[in-house]
């Protein structure tokens, strides 16, 4: 069954997606309070991954450097799995992907960034991301926020605009999952239409040598 996106994907993909300026500064801001904690693209990697994997075992299916052994579906991941040298690089791509996001957010560079971003929800389509993911992984960002900020520093006014960011990361990636099943799909008609194609002649083949056949029968 095919997966429906919920993206309205149009000739400008920009004009499903917006984020206030005052939303793109405050997530920005509080940003900047994160990256004092030390090594904290590791850090906030591993939480923001733990929250995944509590909210939702089944998730590190997804991940290919997790392997059969290192997953209990009803308890989660292995503690060794975080300390993975490939885990931790991975942890550390999804942070500096966030970072980068910021960062052009604020350049006002959301033409720029929805691209790549499509590019990226492209790929991560093929890995198996579902947009019931993109759900997992906000939930598990504001948690990871949320436990890193404190709660004198976190509150429902800043958890919106960092929705507001993330949401605008979203929607991007799934247009690109979006353009993805459509390719998919054109393949798919192409490939039926090649093997009708081969058939017709099979068949037009087939009627050919029953003539001759009949008219030797004659």
């Amino acid at each position: 069954m095919r997966q429906v996106f919920p993206i309205t994907n149009s000739t400008n993909p920009n004009s499903a997606m917006d984020v206030r300026h005052d939303s793109i500064r405050k997530a920005s801001d509080s940003w900047k309070i994160v990256q004092q904690v030390p090594g904290y693209r590791i850090v906030f990697g591993e939480l923001l991954f733990r929250h995944i994997f509590a909210s939702d075992p089944s998730a590190v299916k997804l991940f290919h450097f997790v392997k059969d052994e290192e997953v209990d579906l009803e308890t989660g991941v292995v503690e060794d799995v975080f300390q993975s040298p490939i885990f931790i690089r991975h942890a550390k791509g999804v942070v500096a992907m966030l970072e980068t996001s910021l960062h052009m957010m604020r350049d006002d560079d959301l033409p720029g960034l929805a691209g790549t971003l499509r590019g990226l929800g492209g790929r991560h389509f093929n890995y198996g991301v579902q947009p019931k993911h993109y759900l997992l992984l906000e939930a598990a960002l504001l948690q990871a926020l949320h436990t890193t900020l404190g709660k004198k520093r976190w509150s429902n006014r800043l958890e919106k605009h960092w929705s507001a960011v993330f949401k605008f990361i979203a929607t991007a990636m799934m247009m690109g999952a979006h353009q993805k099943l459509d390719v998919k799909k054109e393949e798919r008609e192409e490939a039926a239409g090649g093997t009708m194609l081969v058939l017709a002649v099979f068949n037009t083949t087939l009627r050919k040598l029953e003539d001759i056949y009949d008219q030797y029968a004659q």
